[in-house]
């Protein structure tokens, strides 16, 4: 439960106007706010204003929908991300992996309540390379299924965020985060020229994207040194 020394005080304008609400729902643990909305490229009415709010693990959905109503009441742009404390803990996030956390973290606002995210073990590279191998094993399995044609407009949809989300994870892994997705294949690209090959995002085909995939883990195992040394490295310098 927060107690009155755990609250951070708001920042932001999404934070101030909700700090309020966050305080009256008997469910949040903690909020941050995260995204688009805290850089240079926010554009009003049309940018979201994520919100990562932390609930009690007991809390039932309802309650759930009755927060988030609550907060688009207040502020019709909210995009709100609810997390169970348990789910938080384990770094468990639905189509993001554990640099999720890393990213609203490093990048974000911590607004209400306990800094849940403070102490979290980072993501690590076989985690990363997990991640990529499912994404490339649910395209090929769309891919060379011709019952399956129907699904790929589905999955091109989804993969626009969770590819860039694998390519801002590896980056970070190497010592050079990013946080903006729609610039997260520019970043690799530059960071990575030898990888040889290139993609338009957002993605126009499915098969293409598939393709991309797999040529991207044969370039991460080829060069899974490259990572061992930065994250050597990182270590070190914390040390």
């Amino acid at each position: 439960m927060n107690g009155a020394g755990d609250r951070v005080p708001a920042s932001g304008v999404a934070g101030r106007q909700l700090l309020d609400l966050f305080s009256a729902m008997p469910c949040a643990l903690a909020a941050w706010q995260y995204g688009s909305s805290l850089r240079d490229d926010y554009s009003p009415g049309h940018s979201d204003i994520d919100i990562l709010l932390a609930v009690q693990d007991t809390t039932p959905t309802p309650v759930l929908l009755t927060c988030a109503e609550a907060m688009r009441a207040r502020l019709p742009e909210v995009e709100v991300t609810v997390l169970k404390h348990c789910e938080i803990k384990e770094g468990l996030h639905p189509g993001w992996s554990r640099h999720f956390f890393v990213n609203v973290a490093r990048s974000g606002i911590h607004l209400y309540g306990p800094d849940l995210l403070a102490h979290l073990p980072r993501p690590s590279l076989a985690e990363a390379r997990a991640r990529l191998t499912q994404l490339c094993q649910r395209a090929r399995l769309v891919v060379i299924n011709s019952t399956k044609t129907h699904e790929r407009a589905f999955w091109l949809n989804k993969y626009q965020q969770w590819v860039p989300l694998c390519l801002m994870e590896l980056l970070d892994l190497n010592g050079m985060p990013e946080d903006r997705l729609r610039v997260a294949h520019q970043t690799f690209s530059t960071r990575f020229p030898q990888l040889g090959a290139s993609i338009e995002y957002p993605y126009p085909d499915f098969a293409e994207l598939h393709e991309y995939l797999e040529k991207l883990l044969v370039w991460l195992d080829e060069r899974h040194s490259l990572f061992e040394r930065a994250l050597t490295e990182k270590k070190e310098a914390a040390w």
